[in-house]
């Protein structure tokens, strides 16, 4: 935790009393200013306090090595689990799975903050992580569980990266590509407590795409896996690629002043949309049609700000910065 104090409690009740009887609860605080460790305190819970902010990765290394379990379980203070979590994760692991090293859930399609923004993020992770296959190489930290075993034969999250950003990817990868496998359990369901603004999903998705891109720099695009380096769906990557046709075709039609590279940005738009048309109709039959023609704008600016982040990850890394 660090700073959580809003959405804190939540989380511990839910984390408390779960019906699995077997477990302890480390609660690791990267030096958070506000009252945070106060609320702590109240819950039968053990808190390890670091001495400075490390940021996601370090603190969560320190928890799973005060760990005394067989197994990790991670997530995180903005996150509410059900009551049987931890008994599907328990059963998921033991029951005729034992060549999985660990099993990652995925967000609910019911967002407790209801704005806009925080619902559009929330279903976008709930509708991509339910078009896994069963064997993944994402460990999702909102709930993922790893053998203690295996965590530290990989080393754990790396430390590099600073505050919560893509640790939790890259170390999916790292775990996959050794040989390991984890498990995705689609039943397996919290709910999110985070708060996006508009200015939050754009940023969020700027940043997701640096750090993928870097990830992908540093290990190579390609090493015959069939592992992934994130959950997105082709039809979204694809968008990508499109919206930066149609940008380059509203630059040059404002230049020469010919309608029809306006026209072409107009059908490219359509073509995005199209290819996207599951996912917004899966936000339709959630959230009704308001909420599906105002995801038809957002989408593209969602694609555009995730294609700004990979070009700035490649620019960046190339002037030395790996992380």
């Amino acid at each position: 935790m660090y700073n959580s104090s809003e959405t804190l409690e939540e989380c511990l009740i839910s984390v408390c009393e779960q019906d699995y009887p077997n477990y302890d609860v480390l609660v690791v605080d990267d030096f958070s200013r506000d009252n945070s460790p106060e609320i702590v305190k109240r819950y039968p819970v053990k808190m390890i306090r670091l001495d400075d902010n490390y940021g996601a990765a370090t603190a969560r290394n320190k928890g799973a090595e005060m760990a005394s379990g067989e197994i990790l379980v991670f997530t995180d203070t903005d996150v509410i689990l059900e009551r049987n979590c931890l008994s599907q994760i328990a059963e998921g692991m033991s029951n005729g799975n034992h060549h999985f090293s660990g099993i990652v859930g995925r967000l609910s399609d019911n967002s407790c903050p209801d704005n806009f923004a925080s619902s559009y993020k929330n279903l976008y992770m709930h509708y991509t992580y339910g078009l896994l296959p069963d064997e993944v190489s994402v460990f999702y930290t909102s709930i993922a569980a790893i053998k203690k075993e295996v965590f530290h034969i990989c080393k754990g999250f790396d430390t590099h990266y600073e505050g919560a950003s893509i640790e939790d990817i890259e170390f999916g990868e790292r775990v996959t590509a050794r040989g390991y496998k984890f498990l995705i359990n689609k039943n397996l369901m919290v709910k999110h407590l985070h708060r996006y603004s508009f200015s939050d999903l754009l940023k969020t998705g700027f940043k997701r795409a640096e750090g993928i891109i870097k990830i992908m720099l540093r290990k190579g695009f390609s090493k015959g896996e069939k592992s992934t380096y994130q959950s997105s769906p082709l039809s979204f990557r694809r968008g990508i690629y499109i919206t930066f046709f149609l940008l380059v075709c509203l630059c040059l039609g404002t230049i020469f002043r010919q309608s029809l590279f306006f026209v072409t940005a107009f059908l490219l738009y359509f073509l995005m949309l199209g290819i996207n048309f599951p996912f917004l109709n899966f936000l339709r039959k959630k959230r009704g049609w308001s909420f599906f023609f105002k995801s038809c704008g957002v989408i593209g600016l969602d694609m555009f700000a995730h294609g700004l982040g990979s070009l700035f990850g490649i620019f960046s890394y190339i002037l030395g910065k790996k992380y």
